[in-house]
């Protein structure tokens, strides 16, 4: 996350970090079943970590701009026109991440 994901990223390293991570994800699924006590609950946790791990490089890569201090090599400049606001996702009854953006409302 650090290397790929972190303050300066690019697609390519959004790409790399979310294989790593899917990769880690996979393998903590398979351990989960057969650990126990202690070991389950490291498993589980990771498996947690994993999931917000996916969101967060999901949504670096959806959001093509560079703002505050999450810099995008490929997208060097601020662009408020088209991402001032709030990208947010929810899973739905499926299982399934579905993304959306949210403008920004004008201060009234």
């Amino acid at each position: 996350m650090w290397q790929d994901g972190g303050i300066v990223r690019n697609q390519e390293g959004l790409l790399r970090a979310l294989g790593t991570v899917s990769e880690i994800h996979d393998q903590v699924v398979r351990l989960s079943s057969e650990c126990e006590s202690q070991d389950l609950t490291n498993a589980l946790e990771l498996r947690s970590a994993t999931r917000v791990a996916t969101f967060i490089l999901n949504g670096a890569l959806q959001r093509r701009e560079s703002r505050g201090a999450h810099f995008r090599e490929d997208f060097p400049e601020q662009d408020d026109e088209r991402w001032r606001g709030h990208l947010q996702v929810h899973v739905d009854a499926c299982g399934e991440d579905v993304w959306y953006f949210e403008p920004e409302q004008p201060a009234v």
